[in-house]
Protein backbone atom coordinates (compact mmCIF):
# COMPACT_ATOMS: atom_id res chain seq x y z
CA UNK A 1 0.00 0.00 0.00
CA UNK A 2 2.68 2.41 0.96
CA UNK A 3 4.92 1.64 -2.60
CA UNK A 4 1.50 2.26 -4.50
CA UNK A 5 0.77 5.64 -2.58
CA UNK A 6 4.52 6.74 -3.28
CA UNK A 7 3.80 6.02 -7.11
CA UNK A 8 0.87 7.97 -6.93
CA UNK A 9 2.00 10.52 -5.34
CA UNK A 10 5.21 11.07 -7.37
CA UNK A 11 2.85 11.05 -10.39
CA UNK A 12 0.92 13.83 -9.43
CA UNK A 13 3.76 15.94 -8.67
CA UNK A 14 5.16 15.12 -11.89
CA UNK A 15 2.18 15.88 -13.74
CA UNK A 16 2.18 18.87 -12.19
CA UNK A 17 6.10 20.19 -12.35
CA UNK A 18 5.15 19.58 -16.51
CA UNK A 19 2.05 21.11 -16.29
CA UNK A 20 -1.20 19.31 -16.98
CA UNK A 21 -2.02 21.32 -20.20
CA UNK A 22 -2.02 21.18 -23.19
CA UNK A 23 0.12 23.34 -26.09
CA UNK A 24 -1.92 25.79 -28.66
CA UNK A 25 -1.30 26.65 -31.95
CA UNK A 26 1.19 29.14 -30.84
CA UNK A 27 3.32 26.68 -28.71
CA UNK A 28 2.17 28.14 -25.51
CA UNK A 29 0.56 25.77 -22.61
CA UNK A 30 -3.16 26.83 -21.85
CA UNK A 31 -5.07 25.09 -19.30
CA UNK A 32 -6.98 22.04 -19.72
CA UNK A 33 -10.05 23.15 -18.26
CA UNK A 34 -12.18 26.25 -19.42
CA UNK A 35 -11.41 29.65 -18.83
CA UNK A 36 -13.57 32.03 -16.82
CA UNK A 37 -16.43 34.08 -18.81
CA UNK A 38 -16.50 37.59 -19.01
CA UNK A 39 -19.83 38.65 -17.86
CA UNK A 40 -21.35 41.65 -17.68
CA UNK A 41 -20.98 43.03 -14.33
CA UNK A 42 -22.80 45.58 -12.34
CA UNK A 43 -21.67 48.72 -11.05
CA UNK A 44 -22.11 49.91 -7.80
CA UNK A 45 -24.36 52.44 -8.73
CA UNK A 46 -26.56 49.87 -10.02
CA UNK A 47 -26.43 50.66 -13.93
CA UNK A 48 -25.93 48.19 -16.26
CA UNK A 49 -22.17 47.91 -17.50
CA UNK A 50 -21.81 45.73 -20.11
CA UNK A 51 -18.11 44.50 -20.76
CA UNK A 52 -16.22 45.86 -23.35
CA UNK A 53 -15.93 44.27 -26.83
CA UNK A 54 -12.56 42.79 -27.73
CA UNK A 55 -12.52 43.68 -31.08
CA UNK A 56 -9.30 43.37 -33.72
CA UNK A 57 -7.75 46.75 -35.27
CA UNK A 58 -8.91 47.59 -37.90
CA UNK A 59 -5.53 48.76 -39.61
CA UNK A 60 -3.74 46.31 -41.56
CA UNK A 61 -0.14 47.45 -40.15
CA UNK A 62 2.93 46.77 -41.80
CA UNK A 63 5.45 45.30 -39.01
CA UNK A 64 8.73 47.11 -38.35
CA UNK A 65 10.45 43.57 -39.96
CA UNK A 66 8.72 44.42 -42.86
CA UNK A 67 10.43 47.79 -43.36
CA UNK A 68 9.15 50.93 -42.57
CA UNK A 69 10.12 53.50 -45.18
CA UNK A 70 10.34 51.23 -47.86
CA UNK A 71 8.53 52.93 -50.91
CA UNK A 72 8.52 50.47 -53.38
CA UNK A 73 5.35 49.65 -53.29
CA UNK A 74 4.70 53.33 -55.00
CA UNK A 75 6.44 53.91 -58.31
CA UNK A 76 8.19 57.57 -58.29
CA UNK A 77 6.70 58.01 -61.94
CA UNK A 78 2.90 57.28 -60.51
CA UNK A 79 0.64 60.07 -59.85
CA UNK A 80 -0.36 59.81 -56.39
CA UNK A 81 -3.75 60.52 -55.08
CA UNK A 82 -5.22 61.59 -51.85
CA UNK A 83 -6.30 58.00 -51.31
CA UNK A 84 -3.56 56.31 -52.29
CA UNK A 85 -1.33 58.44 -50.07
CA UNK A 86 -4.00 58.00 -46.93
CA UNK A 87 -3.98 53.82 -47.18
CA UNK A 88 0.05 54.45 -47.42
CA UNK A 89 0.23 56.25 -44.06
CA UNK A 90 -2.69 54.01 -42.80
CA UNK A 91 -0.74 50.84 -43.19
CA UNK A 92 3.03 52.16 -42.54
CA UNK A 93 3.15 54.80 -40.14
CA UNK A 94 4.87 54.17 -37.17
CA UNK A 95 2.37 55.90 -34.80
CA UNK A 96 -0.49 53.26 -35.57
CA UNK A 97 2.25 50.68 -35.01
CA UNK A 98 2.76 52.05 -31.48
CA UNK A 99 -1.10 52.13 -30.64
CA UNK A 100 -1.62 48.95 -32.32
CA UNK A 101 1.23 47.34 -30.35
CA UNK A 102 -0.32 48.67 -27.12
CA UNK A 103 -3.32 46.87 -27.69
CA UNK A 104 -1.89 43.46 -28.27
CA UNK A 105 -0.19 44.08 -25.03
CA UNK A 106 -3.86 44.78 -23.13
CA UNK A 107 -4.79 41.95 -24.89
CA UNK A 108 -2.13 39.83 -23.43
CA UNK A 109 -3.30 41.16 -19.94
CA UNK A 110 -6.66 40.28 -20.80
CA UNK A 111 -5.75 36.56 -21.17
CA UNK A 112 -3.16 36.50 -18.37
CA UNK A 113 -6.29 38.12 -15.91
CA UNK A 114 -8.37 35.21 -16.79
CA UNK A 115 -5.24 32.69 -15.74
CA UNK A 116 -6.52 30.42 -12.56
CA UNK A 117 -3.44 30.16 -9.99
CA UNK A 118 -1.29 27.18 -10.14
CA UNK A 119 -1.39 24.90 -7.70
CA UNK A 120 1.30 23.91 -5.33
CA UNK A 121 2.71 20.45 -4.38
CA UNK A 122 5.54 19.14 -2.81
CA UNK A 123 7.04 16.61 -0.30
CA UNK A 124 6.31 16.22 3.17
CA UNK A 125 7.85 14.04 6.37
CA UNK A 126 7.09 14.29 9.77
CA UNK A 127 7.90 12.42 13.01
CA UNK A 128 11.04 10.87 11.16
CA UNK A 129 13.06 8.99 13.47
CA UNK A 130 10.53 8.02 15.83
CA UNK A 131 10.91 4.82 17.32
CA UNK A 132 13.81 4.65 14.22
CA UNK A 133 11.16 4.63 11.29
CA UNK A 134 11.09 6.93 8.66
CA UNK A 135 8.16 8.30 10.32
CA UNK A 136 5.42 9.77 8.23
CA UNK A 137 6.62 10.30 4.39
CA UNK A 138 3.96 11.25 1.74
CA UNK A 139 3.06 14.17 -0.53
CA UNK A 140 0.43 17.23 -0.55
CA UNK A 141 -1.20 19.82 -3.24
CA UNK A 142 -2.68 22.62 -2.24
CA UNK A 143 -4.93 25.05 -4.17
CA UNK A 144 -6.01 28.57 -3.90
CA UNK A 145 -9.66 29.21 -5.03
CA UNK A 146 -10.46 32.96 -6.06
CA UNK A 147 -13.85 33.77 -4.69
CA UNK A 148 -16.33 37.47 -5.45
CA UNK A 149 -15.73 36.26 -9.36
CA UNK A 150 -12.49 39.13 -9.14
CA UNK A 151 -11.07 36.81 -12.02
CA UNK A 152 -14.06 37.74 -14.10
CA UNK A 153 -13.59 41.28 -13.35
CA UNK A 154 -9.80 41.60 -13.57
CA UNK A 155 -11.01 40.64 -17.13
CA UNK A 156 -13.36 43.03 -17.41
CA UNK A 157 -10.93 45.55 -16.81
CA UNK A 158 -8.45 44.78 -19.32
CA UNK A 159 -11.17 44.64 -21.91
CA UNK A 160 -12.20 48.33 -21.26
CA UNK A 161 -8.73 48.77 -21.54
CA UNK A 162 -8.58 47.17 -24.78
CA UNK A 163 -11.68 49.53 -25.92
CA UNK A 164 -10.23 52.58 -24.92
CA UNK A 165 -6.71 51.79 -26.88
CA UNK A 166 -9.23 51.14 -29.89
CA UNK A 167 -10.68 54.86 -29.18
CA UNK A 168 -6.80 56.06 -29.18
CA UNK A 169 -5.88 54.13 -31.92
CA UNK A 170 -8.70 55.59 -33.84
CA UNK A 171 -7.99 59.21 -32.60
CA UNK A 172 -3.63 58.61 -33.79
CA UNK A 173 -5.37 57.48 -37.42
CA UNK A 174 -7.67 60.73 -37.38
CA UNK A 175 -4.71 62.57 -36.50
CA UNK A 176 -2.64 61.06 -39.06
CA UNK A 177 -5.50 61.48 -41.62
CA UNK A 178 -5.23 65.08 -41.24
CA UNK A 179 -2.10 65.51 -41.73
CA UNK A 180 -1.55 63.58 -45.19
CA UNK A 181 -4.70 65.66 -46.33
CA UNK A 182 -2.72 68.59 -45.13
CA UNK A 183 0.17 67.96 -46.61
CA UNK A 184 -1.27 66.35 -50.02
CA UNK A 185 -2.66 70.15 -50.53
CA UNK A 186 0.21 72.15 -49.27
CA UNK A 187 2.39 69.99 -51.71
CA UNK A 188 -0.37 71.00 -54.44
CA UNK A 189 -0.49 74.49 -53.71
CA UNK A 190 3.62 74.89 -53.66
CA UNK A 191 3.12 73.40 -57.25
CA UNK A 192 1.08 76.04 -58.19
CA UNK A 193 2.93 78.79 -56.73
CA UNK A 194 5.67 77.65 -58.86
CA UNK A 195 4.07 77.97 -61.90
CA UNK A 196 3.17 81.05 -60.76
CA UNK A 197 6.00 82.80 -59.81
CA UNK A 198 8.34 81.70 -62.92
CA UNK A 199 5.74 83.43 -65.15
CA UNK A 200 5.50 86.61 -62.56
CA UNK A 201 9.22 86.43 -62.61
CA UNK A 202 9.51 86.17 -66.48
CA UNK A 203 6.73 89.10 -67.22
CA UNK A 204 8.50 91.39 -64.35
CA UNK A 205 12.14 90.64 -66.30
CA UNK A 206 10.54 91.71 -69.65
CA UNK A 207 9.22 94.55 -67.76
CA UNK A 208 13.06 95.13 -66.29
CA UNK A 209 14.50 95.32 -70.34
CA UNK A 210 11.23 97.69 -70.93
CA UNK A 211 12.39 100.11 -68.34
CA UNK A 212 15.71 99.92 -69.42
CA UNK A 213 15.21 100.78 -73.08
CA UNK A 214 13.04 103.43 -71.96
CA UNK A 215 15.67 104.83 -70.04
CA UNK A 216 18.18 104.47 -72.39
CA UNK A 217 15.82 106.62 -74.64
CA UNK A 218 15.31 109.19 -72.20
CA UNK A 219 11.89 108.70 -71.97
CA UNK A 220 11.90 107.46 -68.28
CA UNK A 221 14.16 108.40 -64.87
CA UNK A 222 16.57 106.50 -63.47
CA UNK A 223 13.52 105.93 -60.86
CA UNK A 224 11.36 103.80 -63.17
CA UNK A 225 13.98 101.19 -63.93
CA UNK A 226 15.08 100.76 -60.10
CA UNK A 227 11.42 100.08 -59.47
CA UNK A 228 11.31 97.77 -61.98
CA UNK A 229 14.79 96.10 -60.98
CA UNK A 230 13.85 95.83 -57.00
CA UNK A 231 10.23 94.11 -58.29
CA UNK A 232 12.57 91.64 -60.26
CA UNK A 233 14.89 90.91 -57.11
CA UNK A 234 11.80 90.25 -54.74
CA UNK A 235 10.29 88.33 -57.24
CA UNK A 236 12.85 85.95 -58.28
CA UNK A 237 13.84 85.80 -54.17
CA UNK A 238 9.84 84.44 -53.66
CA UNK A 239 10.40 81.76 -56.67
CA UNK A 240 13.09 80.44 -54.87
CA UNK A 241 11.34 80.46 -51.36
CA UNK A 242 8.42 78.50 -53.47
CA UNK A 243 11.25 75.58 -54.50
CA UNK A 244 12.22 75.62 -51.13
CA UNK A 245 8.79 75.27 -49.61
CA UNK A 246 7.78 72.77 -52.42
CA UNK A 247 11.02 70.30 -51.45
CA UNK A 248 9.58 70.96 -47.78
CA UNK A 249 6.23 70.33 -48.40
CA UNK A 250 6.69 66.82 -49.67
CA UNK A 251 9.51 65.74 -46.93
CA UNK A 252 6.80 66.67 -44.60
CA UNK A 253 4.20 64.72 -46.87
CA UNK A 254 6.67 61.56 -46.54
CA UNK A 255 6.96 62.29 -42.92
CA UNK A 256 3.13 62.08 -42.39
CA UNK A 257 2.81 59.29 -44.65
CA UNK A 258 5.04 57.79 -42.53
CA UNK A 259 7.82 56.62 -45.55
CA UNK A 260 11.00 58.55 -45.30
CA UNK A 261 11.78 56.84 -49.04
CA UNK A 262 8.96 58.89 -51.08
CA UNK A 263 10.19 60.61 -53.84
CA UNK A 264 8.96 63.77 -55.12
CA UNK A 265 6.26 63.26 -58.05
CA UNK A 266 3.20 64.21 -59.88
CA UNK A 267 0.21 64.67 -57.15
CA UNK A 268 -3.19 63.87 -58.41
CA UNK A 269 -5.66 66.25 -57.06
CA UNK A 270 -7.69 69.65 -57.81
CA UNK A 271 -7.22 72.45 -55.36
CA UNK A 272 -10.62 73.89 -55.86
CA UNK A 273 -12.32 70.43 -55.36
CA UNK A 274 -14.79 69.47 -52.65
CA UNK A 275 -14.63 72.70 -50.98
CA UNK A 276 -17.76 73.53 -48.49
CA UNK A 277 -19.37 75.95 -46.88
CA UNK A 278 -20.14 74.80 -43.16
CA UNK A 279 -22.23 76.61 -40.44
CA UNK A 280 -20.58 76.59 -37.12
CA UNK A 281 -23.67 74.61 -34.88
CA UNK A 282 -23.83 72.20 -37.62
CA UNK A 283 -19.85 71.41 -37.34
CA UNK A 284 -19.93 71.51 -33.93
CA UNK A 285 -22.62 68.90 -33.54
CA UNK A 286 -20.62 66.52 -36.05
CA UNK A 287 -17.54 67.02 -34.09
CA UNK A 288 -19.12 66.23 -30.49
CA UNK A 289 -21.31 63.76 -32.18
CA UNK A 290 -18.01 61.57 -33.83
CA UNK A 291 -14.71 62.54 -31.93
CA UNK A 292 -12.06 59.71 -31.25
CA UNK A 293 -10.98 61.81 -28.88
CA UNK A 294 -14.33 61.91 -26.77
CA UNK A 295 -14.96 58.17 -27.52
CA UNK A 296 -11.10 57.48 -25.75
CA UNK A 297 -12.05 59.78 -22.32
CA UNK A 298 -15.48 58.20 -22.11
CA UNK A 299 -13.76 54.43 -22.52
CA UNK A 300 -11.39 55.68 -19.43
CA UNK A 301 -14.66 56.37 -17.72
CA UNK A 302 -15.49 52.48 -18.69
CA UNK A 303 -11.57 51.61 -17.18
CA UNK A 304 -12.42 53.53 -13.92
CA UNK A 305 -16.34 52.36 -13.43
CA UNK A 306 -14.53 48.31 -13.54
CA UNK A 307 -11.75 49.02 -11.92
CA UNK A 308 -13.85 50.35 -8.63
CA UNK A 309 -15.70 47.54 -8.46
CA UNK A 310 -12.82 45.26 -8.60
CA UNK A 311 -11.52 47.16 -5.82
CA UNK A 312 -14.83 46.60 -4.02
CA UNK A 313 -13.99 43.25 -4.19
CA UNK A 314 -10.78 42.74 -3.12
CA UNK A 315 -11.39 42.08 0.56
CA UNK A 316 -13.56 39.36 0.35
CA UNK A 317 -10.79 36.74 0.95
CA UNK A 318 -9.68 33.70 -1.17
CA UNK A 319 -9.73 29.81 -0.02
CA UNK A 320 -6.68 28.75 0.37
CA UNK A 321 -7.51 24.30 0.27
CA UNK A 322 -4.61 21.67 0.55
CA UNK A 323 -4.42 18.00 1.90
CA UNK A 324 -1.54 15.75 2.24
CA UNK A 325 -1.44 11.92 1.73
CA UNK A 326 1.34 10.31 3.94
CA UNK A 327 1.88 6.63 5.07
CA UNK A 328 2.57 6.27 8.68
CA UNK A 329 5.63 3.51 8.74
CA UNK A 330 4.83 2.65 12.89
CA UNK A 331 1.06 1.73 12.26
CA UNK A 332 1.94 0.87 8.65
CA UNK A 333 -1.39 2.82 7.30
CA UNK A 334 -2.29 5.97 5.01
CA UNK A 335 -3.11 9.28 7.03
CA UNK A 336 -4.72 11.86 4.90
CA UNK A 337 -4.64 15.26 6.00
CA UNK A 338 -6.79 18.45 4.91
CA UNK A 339 -6.84 21.89 5.66
CA UNK A 340 -8.82 24.98 4.07
CA UNK A 341 -7.93 28.77 5.41
CA UNK A 342 -8.38 32.41 4.34
CA UNK A 343 -8.18 35.84 5.80
CA UNK A 344 -9.86 37.46 8.08
CA UNK A 345 -10.98 40.34 6.75
CA UNK A 346 -11.08 42.62 10.04
CA UNK A 347 -8.50 45.19 9.92
CA UNK A 348 -8.19 45.91 5.90
CA UNK A 349 -11.40 46.15 3.93
CA UNK A 350 -9.44 47.76 1.08
CA UNK A 351 -11.50 50.47 1.66
CA UNK A 352 -8.38 52.72 0.57
CA UNK A 353 -8.46 51.33 -2.86
CA UNK A 354 -11.89 51.70 -2.98
CA UNK A 355 -12.10 55.27 -2.07
CA UNK A 356 -9.32 56.10 -4.39
CA UNK A 357 -11.18 53.96 -7.20
CA UNK A 358 -14.09 56.43 -6.82
CA UNK A 359 -12.07 59.10 -6.96
CA UNK A 360 -10.42 58.08 -10.52
CA UNK A 361 -14.55 57.76 -11.55
CA UNK A 362 -15.26 60.97 -10.91
CA UNK A 363 -12.09 62.60 -12.38
CA UNK A 364 -12.78 60.24 -15.77
CA UNK A 365 -15.83 61.53 -15.92
CA UNK A 366 -15.04 65.22 -15.17
CA UNK A 367 -11.95 64.59 -18.25
CA UNK A 368 -15.11 63.78 -20.03
CA UNK A 369 -16.54 67.48 -19.69
CA UNK A 370 -13.49 68.74 -20.08
CA UNK A 371 -12.50 67.23 -23.42
CA UNK A 372 -16.01 68.11 -24.69
CA UNK A 373 -15.55 71.92 -23.79
CA UNK A 374 -11.62 71.79 -25.53
CA UNK A 375 -13.32 70.55 -28.63
CA UNK A 376 -15.74 73.39 -28.40
CA UNK A 377 -12.85 75.92 -27.83
CA UNK A 378 -11.31 74.20 -30.72
CA UNK A 379 -14.09 74.09 -33.21
CA UNK A 380 -14.49 77.99 -32.46
CA UNK A 381 -11.00 78.82 -32.97
CA UNK A 382 -10.52 76.82 -36.42
CA UNK A 383 -14.04 78.02 -37.64
CA UNK A 384 -13.19 81.55 -37.25
CA UNK A 385 -9.85 80.98 -39.29
CA UNK A 386 -11.90 78.84 -42.03
CA UNK A 387 -14.59 81.96 -41.84
CA UNK A 388 -11.75 84.67 -42.90
CA UNK A 389 -9.96 82.30 -45.52
CA UNK A 390 -13.59 81.63 -47.27
CA UNK A 391 -14.11 85.40 -47.20
CA UNK A 392 -11.01 85.91 -48.45
CA UNK A 393 -11.08 83.12 -50.96
CA UNK A 394 -14.35 83.84 -52.28
CA UNK A 395 -13.42 88.10 -52.52
CA UNK A 396 -10.71 87.06 -54.72
CA UNK A 397 -12.14 84.42 -56.89
CA UNK A 398 -15.49 86.18 -57.52
CA UNK A 399 -14.10 89.76 -57.17
CA UNK A 400 -10.37 90.82 -57.27
CA UNK A 401 -8.87 88.32 -59.66
CA UNK A 402 -11.53 89.00 -62.14
CA UNK A 403 -10.93 92.65 -62.24
CA UNK A 404 -7.65 92.00 -62.62
CA UNK A 405 -8.34 89.82 -65.54
CA UNK A 406 -10.39 92.29 -66.88
CA UNK A 407 -7.67 95.06 -66.61
CA UNK A 408 -5.14 92.95 -68.26
CA UNK A 409 -7.11 92.65 -71.30
CA UNK A 410 -8.45 95.94 -71.50
CA UNK A 411 -4.66 96.81 -71.29
CA UNK A 412 -3.99 94.71 -73.88
CA UNK A 413 -6.22 95.62 -76.34
CA UNK A 414 -5.11 99.17 -75.94
CA UNK A 415 -1.39 98.07 -75.96
CA UNK A 416 -2.59 96.54 -79.28
CA UNK A 417 -4.03 99.95 -80.39
CA UNK A 418 -0.76 101.71 -79.42
CA UNK A 419 -2.62 103.87 -76.49
CA UNK A 420 -0.17 102.49 -74.27
CA UNK A 421 3.10 101.05 -73.76
CA UNK A 422 5.31 97.77 -72.91
CA UNK A 423 5.25 98.92 -69.19
CA UNK A 424 2.22 99.46 -68.97
CA UNK A 425 1.08 95.97 -70.23
CA UNK A 426 3.52 93.95 -68.19
CA UNK A 427 2.68 96.11 -64.85
CA UNK A 428 -1.06 94.90 -65.71
CA UNK A 429 0.43 91.30 -66.33
CA UNK A 430 2.14 91.04 -62.92
CA UNK A 431 -1.15 92.47 -61.09
CA UNK A 432 -2.79 89.65 -62.64
CA UNK A 433 -0.63 87.04 -61.13
CA UNK A 434 0.14 88.91 -57.82
CA UNK A 435 -3.64 88.40 -57.76
CA UNK A 436 -3.85 84.93 -58.20
CA UNK A 437 -0.61 84.25 -56.24
CA UNK A 438 -3.19 85.73 -52.99
CA UNK A 439 -5.68 83.73 -53.93
CA UNK A 440 -3.68 81.26 -53.85
CA UNK A 441 -2.91 81.48 -50.05
CA UNK A 442 -6.41 82.39 -49.30
CA UNK A 443 -7.16 79.03 -50.86
CA UNK A 444 -4.38 77.09 -48.76
CA UNK A 445 -5.45 78.45 -45.15
CA UNK A 446 -9.14 77.60 -46.16
CA UNK A 447 -7.92 74.02 -47.21
CA UNK A 448 -6.13 73.44 -43.80
CA UNK A 449 -9.02 74.73 -41.87
CA UNK A 450 -11.58 72.73 -43.81
CA UNK A 451 -9.56 69.54 -43.33
CA UNK A 452 -9.47 70.20 -39.33
CA UNK A 453 -13.22 71.04 -39.23
CA UNK A 454 -13.93 67.79 -41.42
CA UNK A 455 -11.32 65.99 -39.39
CA UNK A 456 -13.13 65.95 -36.01
CA UNK A 457 -10.55 69.12 -34.92
CA UNK A 458 -7.86 65.97 -33.48
CA UNK A 459 -5.54 68.09 -30.93
CA UNK A 460 -2.31 67.37 -31.28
Amino acid sequence: MGHRLVQTIFAVLLCLAHGCAHVDEHGARVPSHPLPSVTPEMPPDGTHSPVAEIRPTSYELQSPESGFGNSASVPATQPLTLLSLERLALTRHPELGVSAARIDAFRGAHRQAGLYPNPHAGYHATEVGNLGTAGQQGGFVGQRFITGGKLELDQAVAARQIEQSNRELDTAAQRLLNDVRVRFHEVLIAQRRIELMTELVRVVSESVDASRRLFDGKLVGRNELLQAQIRLDSSEIQLESAHNDHVASWRRLAAAVGDSELQPTGLEGELEADLHEYEFDERLAVVLSASPELAAEEAQVHVAESKLLRASREWIPDIDVSTSIRYHNITKSDVVNIQAGMPIPIFDRNEGNVDRAQADVVAARWAVERIRLQLMDRVASEFRRYADARVAYQRYRDGIVPQATESLKLTQQAYAAKQVGDVELLKAHETYIRMHLAQLDALRDMRISQVALEGLVVGQ
